[in-house]
């Protein structure tokens, strides 16, 4: 699995950097002339990027997750107002596919942990929802208090995963191998990421799935006064 990430990652590093440089070189050498032209290549460029920098972001994660504990900066954080910056930052991808949301964050659901590390579960949760939720599909997160635990959820429409596959998603450089993964890209580190921030932080996680009937992820942290 691991080679088969290194491959995959080789892959999908070089692939938007040769987009990048192929539309950075038409600019730069004055072979685009038409302000429009300029536009759609500067965007094309700027999503190329983004694509690069949320890989490497990835990357960096996972590193930091073999370290344990020392590498996190443990405080008493608002769970909700982290989800609520994930969602902002990544509304637009799922609207623009064609998505429809629907939110529900209950104020002060205390929990104690990383920020940066709780901000990447949920970001991968998220991102992967709208990912592999195909058009008319609805996505629902949210965060709320339950007895002594806090617990965040996100729930799609999108193409679910066969019973067969969920004991290994987890797993480090996994990816499900059918037809689902074949037209979407990722490095198999997210649910991967997801999983230790989890462990670290003593939470559960729970998943409800079938095939073509969508997907519900559910973490359970301990909540703080």
């Amino acid at each position: 699995m691991k080679a088969n990430f290194l491959s995959s990652v080789s892959h999908e590093l070089k692939t938007p950097l040769t987009s990048i440089k192929m539309f950075a070189e038409m600019m730069a050498r004055g072979r685009v002339m038409k302000v429009e032209k300029v536009q759609e290549y500067s965007r094309l460029i700027n999503k190329e990027a983004s694509r690069l920098e949320n890989l490497i972001g990835a990357i960096l994660n996972y590193t930091r997750m073999e370290h344990g504990t020392g590498a996190f900066k443990w405080e008493k954080l608002d769970f909700s107002v982290c989800v609520k910056k994930v969602f902002e930052a990544v509304e637009d991808i799922g609207v623009e596919k064609g998505l429809s949301f629907k939110t529900h964050f209950d104020p002060k659901v205390y929990v104690m942990g990383d920020y940066t590390a709780l901000y990447s579960l949920a970001q991968n949760l998220i991102e992967n929802a709208i990912k592999y939720t195909n058009v008319p599909g609805d996505i629902e997160i949210k965060v709320y208090n339950e007895d002594d635990r806090a617990v965040f959820s996100v729930i799609d429409t999108g193409v679910g995963i066969p019973s067969s596959e969920q004991k290994n998603i987890f797993n480090d450089f996994y990816r499900v191998g059918d037809e689902m993964t074949r037209s979407t890209k990722g490095s198999g580190l997210g649910l991967a990421i997801v999983k230790r921030v989890a462990e670290t932080h003593k939470a559960t996680i729970s998943l409800v799935s079938k095939p073509g009937k969508g997907s519900n992820f559910t973490v359970r942290f301990r909540k703080v006064d």
